[in-house]
């Protein structure tokens, strides 16, 4: 008898905190994964972004996100082989050939400006550069 009413006491308990007005994570705080990393605000969904990458450019020149927004870059290349790197962010994709493509991800965690560019020989120099824009 007194197993179940310590399970009883307990489903109440539980059942009282779950009603009371406990701070929970409501739909604007920040999530973690288990690596106790921050994957993003609830309330911005993921920006996905389709870029080509060809001799000496990239089809997207301009991205724009939010502060903690996480951003799915599907990147393929239809001419030449490239990449994509975001320094400030600690972003660099594999490196592509023609008719190649892959996606990745990544949290946009610092506010302001910045470029994003091809590494590969001197496509940077050659104008193969775009910018995003993550905004508070």
């Amino acid at each position: 008898m007194k197993f179940f009413n310590l399970l009883f006491l307990t489903f109440t308990t539980l059942f009282l905190i779950g009603c009371s007005g406990v701070e929970t994570l409501s739909n604007t705080a920040s999530l973690a994964d288990p690596t106790g990393m921050e994957v993003g605000l609830l309330d911005e969904p993921t920006k996905e972004v389709f870029i080509d990458a060809f001799s000496y450019g990239y089809s997207v020149p301009e991205i724009k996100v939010k502060k903690n927004q996480r951003v799915r870059i599907y990147l393929s290349s239809s001419d030449g082989f490239h990449d994509f790197v975001i320094d400030e962010l600690n972003v660099a994709s594999k490196k592509l050939n023609t008719g190649e493509s892959i996606n990745f991800e990544f949290t946009a965690r610092n506010v302001g400006e910045f470029e994003y560019y091809c590494s590969i020989g001197n496509h940077r120099s050659q104008g193969m550069v775009g910018k995003i824009i993550i905004e508070e």
